[in-house]
């Protein structure tokens, strides 16, 4: 009986086992390039968001000085009423100096200190202005003609007026004519560069002493134009940015959908990173 057992049993032939061997590799492979092909995406996709975050995060750091640039001072004209702003044409100006471009803005920021009641403004006479709130530190706001901290405005008066007692009240040297208005705010006068540097950093250097202080790394170009139409001047900035992952050949083509063909072709390091432009559009409210 037991003979007649071994007589039913089969075992699998070598042809089938080979076959078996040669389907499992396909499914394998095609699992394996799947892995790849999901891998390789994450990490284009990674490189990508990393460029699109950092070209963002140099639109936010320059788009509120954009939008305070010439708040509360003279015109563009009467900029030699402040010494230390006589250079410059306007309150956002540019230059393209060998290592680049570089963007020059002029502009406030607001404290918590408003005024408490009107004070008239006679040019290169001593006035004192009532406060109320909390003032600058010495180190923003003290008498320093030289310096940015040596300036302030207040918007509603539109006059450069400078420190001589940083302190409440607070006793400006007006450089002109005019009147300070009960519950305007005081604004101290700021000034940035802002420009990419050799290792790659986007910089914004303080004016008035210069400081430098490096924001955004992996920015592989800034470009910006101004334009003008019968609603205003307008500034337009162009961020290239690129992802973490240095490549050993080029990836990116020398041109790209978002970088306009009028910048200068994207140079051959830069085209070994993945690349992302990001535009934004400011109107320059006090131009």
């Amino acid at each position: 009986m037991s003979k007649t057992r071994c007589k039913g049993r089969k075992a699998f032939t070598l042809v089938e086992i080979l076959v078996s061997m040669v389907i499992l590799g396909l499914v394998m492979g095609a699992v394996l390039g799947l892995f790849f092909a999901i891998v390789t995406h994450l990490e284009q996709s990674n490189d990508i968001t990393t460029a699109q975050q950092r070209g963002e995060m140099v639109l936010t750091a320059l788009g509120p000085r954009i939008l305070a640039a010439g708040l509360g001072m003279p015109q563009p004209a009467s900029l030699d009423q402040i010494s230390a702003l006589q250079s410059f044409s306007g309150w956002v100006s540019h230059a393209n100096p060998d290592s680049g471009q570089q963007l020059t803005i002029l502009y406030t920021e607001p404290t918590e200190a408003v005024v408490s009641g009107e004070t008239s403004l006679t040019k290169d006479t001593a006035a004192s202005v009532d406060l109320e709130g909390t003032l600058p530190s010495a180190a923003e706001m003290k008498n320093a003609p030289s310096q940015a901290a040596g300036w302030v405005v207040f918007p509603a008066t539109g006059a450069a007026l400078q420190v001589t007692t940083a302190a409440d009240p607070l006793v400006v040297l007006p450089k002109w004519g005019g009147k300070v208005y009960a519950y305007d705010r005081l604004h101290l006068v700021r000034g940035v560069q802002a420009k990419v540097d050799a290792d790659n950093w986007f910089v914004m250097d303080g004016l008035w002493p210069t400081t430098s202080k490096r924001v955004v790394e992996g920015i592989a170009d800034f470009r910006f134009v101004q334009s003008s139409d019968v609603n205003g001047r307008f500034l337009t900035v162009w961020v290239l940015a690129r992802g973490n992952t240095r490549h050993d050949t080029e990836i990116t083509p020398a041109a790209l959908p978002d970088w306009p063909d009028a910048f200068e072709p994207i140079d051959a390091e830069n085209r070994h990173y993945r690349l992302k432009a990001v535009q934004r559009t400011w109107r320059l409210r006090n131009e």
